[in-house]
């Protein structure tokens, strides 16, 4: 059984979830691409090769939601984060399912009336966060929710992902708290690193519409821009559990996200690869490493698709429903009440715009990390 998909947009990442739908049990059958076309990114070549293989074009999420009832089974809503609850919402008002991108929305509010609007509907409403759909993660969340290795301790990782111009300057939302009104918290753990504490959070069993526990952290901006580029979260759950991410775009050097699931009797380390999609998770008591398990072979990006194709197929909820990304959410928004963005002094930067770097980031982060402290508390001068 082929799924067919009805996609919002087509270039940008739009043209991204256009490669997982052709690595899918999927086809795709409809798009909508608005006129006049996006400069620069070849839509007008790009609707005139899909119109050509039989994809029907609208120029308005509308008017495809109007023409294809009952003619899709899931929508993609690889749009911009202010636009996530509009979408997603008339898309459930009209039946489908919808996979909307990560994350959820930019605030609570959003959140809580595209849940609703979920409940109200024949469809689901999954959100993008990918991994949570991996058999490792599933693996890990079940052992420690089963108490195998003994309670959760401390869940936590980093990671530095260098982002410059280009990146900011993408769209009118990029690094911005809002956009024409509408809250957005861009920042790296409100987006490209999002996927991580949304794993700590399922991890951990406190992915859902509750309080998933105390948050606190920091927010710091070394670049020009409204928001943070450097990031420190603590959430401590009612169960006493930590779960810790440091992150920043600030930086020159990478180190691919990590995660550390540290159990009573027993450690998880979770390596992340985004050149090779996976990485492995090993499982060590001690210094003795007790168990070991490849992370997949799958394409992580296409995760979310198989996976709503799977719910729609099996008739089951997907692996990440708009009920569980309330929690990221949520930590997101408590996260710049507690902390205000802090501007880092112009001492302690190199580069300039939005190339600019935190000088010695790197081996902050790791030491912060290594510690279990935040930026401040480990005595960065930066973050004092």
């Amino acid at each position: 059984m082929s799924i067919r998909v009805g996609l919002i947009g087509v270039s940008g990442y739009a043209a991204a979830h256009r490669r997982y739908i052709a690595e899918c049990d999927a086809h795709l059958v409809a798009v909508v691409i608005r006129v006049p076309y996006a400069p620069g990114l070849g839509e007008e070549q790009i609707e005139a090769e899909l119109r050509t293989s039989g994809v029907r074009v609208y120029r308005t999420y509308q008017e495809m939601f109007a023409a294809e009832k009952d003619k899709l089974e899931l929508i993609g809503v690889p749009v911009g984060i202010p636009f996530h609850e509009e979408i997603s919402v008339a898309a459930l008002a009209a039946g489908f399912n919808v996979l909307c991108e990560k994350p959820a929305a930019g605030s609570l509010a959003e959140v809580d009336r595209m849940i609703a609007a979920a409940e109200g509907s024949p469809g689901f409403l999954s959100i993008g966060f990918q991994n949570i759909a991996s058999e490792s993660i599933q693996r890990i969340a079940s052992d420690v929710r089963s108490g195998k290795y003994g309670a959760l301790v401390r869940a936590k990782g980093f990671g530095v992902w260098p982002r410059g111009e280009a990146y900011y300057r993408r769209n009118e939302w990029a690094g911005a708290l809002e956009c024409n009104g509408r809250v957005v918290y861009d920042s790296p753990l409100q987006n490209a690193l999002a996927h991580f504490v949304m794993n700590m959070l399922f991890i951990a069993g406190v992915a859902g519409p509750g309080v998933p526990g105390r948050v606190a952290g920091e927010n710091f901006r070394a670049k020009p821009i409204g928001s943070a580029d450097t990031q420190f979260i603590r959430v401590t759950t009612d169960a006493g559990a930590e779960l810790e991410f440091w992150a920043t775009h600030a930086a020159r050097i990478p180190t691919e996200p990590a995660l550390t699931v540290e159990c009573e009797e027993a450690v998880y380390d979770w390596v992340y690869r985004s050149d090779a999609g996976w990485g492995m998770t090993t499982v060590r008591r001690g210094g003795t490493v007790i168990d070991e398990f490849s992370n997949g072979t799958e394409n992580a990006h296409t995760l979310s698709y198989t996976d709503a194709i799977r719910a729609i197929i099996d008739g089951r909820a997907p692996s990440c429903p708009i009920t569980a990304a309330h929690a990221h959410t949520f930590c997101i928004e408590e996260l710049f009440r507690v902390a205000p963005v802090r501007e880092i002094a112009p001492d302690f930067l190199d580069g300039d715009g939005y190339d600019t770097v935190v000088r010695g980031i790197e081996d902050g982060i790791a030491r912060a990390h290594a510690a279990d402290q935040s930026f401040a508390e480990s005595g960065l001068d930066w973050a004092r």
